[in-house]
């Protein structure tokens, strides 16, 4: 709230990002244009490297789409994705505005987190790879993704509870959720809704709800953090939603 010019109208913040920018393939778009940390820009420029994210306003409706980058972080083109291969046709011209990069874990409300796999220790992270095994490790998580028909509508999602991502994925298939990509896990999963837009909650074991309005998680039991207090994690980028 302290980054928000008007805050009046501001009625949600969650974390964003899988590995809060420390990944080289983390990055948001804002105005059509890529954001991400600079040293990953020198170190690991994207030319000719194929990403997905989460399309929150643009042309058509939110939605997961794939990027193809240019020299100089330049989205050079996009397309949809297929389910049924990794090909991707019909490259056109780049029309989303905002977007958010992340791990898919559905898509047209089909589970596809079978594509994230654990990095080879010793190899660069490419995306869709994370550190961890996805197979097998628990935490919280939180997801945006968009929800309806004909997917009008986004929605952010954090279930503070330890699941497998799998598992996390069929949580958001059965609340309707059609496309979706990861933001966060364990100690990142952060929410802040304005105080009379929900209701008041219970906390429970490893978790911290202050005033039934702000929502933290603590670190997963095999974290290095498991130690520090929820909420304690810096987070580097928040999606924010308003009202008109």
């Amino acid at each position: 709230r302290e980054h928000c010019k008007d805050d009046s109208k501001l009625v949600l913040a969650c974390n964003s990002v899988q590995s809060n920018f420390m990944a080289p393939y983390d990055f948001l778009v804002v105005d059509g244009k890529v954001v991400r940390q600079k040293y990953s820009v020198v170190e690991r420029p994207l030319t000719g490297t194929v990403c997905n994210l989460f399309q929150t306003s643009g042309q058509g409706p939110p939605r997961i789409v794939r990027v193809l980058f240019g020299d100089d972080d330049e989205l050079w083109q996009q397309a949809d994705p297929s389910m049924t291969s990794t090909l991707v046709q019909s490259w056109r011209e780049v029309t989303l505005k905002t977007g958010i990069s992340g791990l898919p874990v559905l898509m047209d409300g089909h589970n596809v987190c079978y594509a994230i796999h654990q990095r080879i220790p010793g190899t660069p992270i490419f995306p869709n790879s994370v550190t961890w095994d996805p197979a097998t490790t628990r935490a919280a998580f939180s997801a945006i993704g968009s929800i309806g028909a004909s997917k009008s509508f986004v929605i952010c999602v954090s279930v503070l509870e330890e699941l497998t991502v799998a598992e996390f994925a069929e949580c958001l298939r059965t609340l309707g959720v059609q496309d979706a990509v990861l933001l966060g896990g364990s100690g990142d999963v952060n929410m802040w809704v304005r105080p009379d837009a929900i209701g008041a909650k219970e906390g429970s074991a490893g978790v911290c709800v202050e005033a039934g309005h702000i929502l933290m998680s603590g670190a997963h039991s095999a974290s290095t953090r498991q130690s520090l207090p929820a909420g304690s994690r810096p987070l580097n980028a928040l999606v924010a939603a308003f009202l008109k």
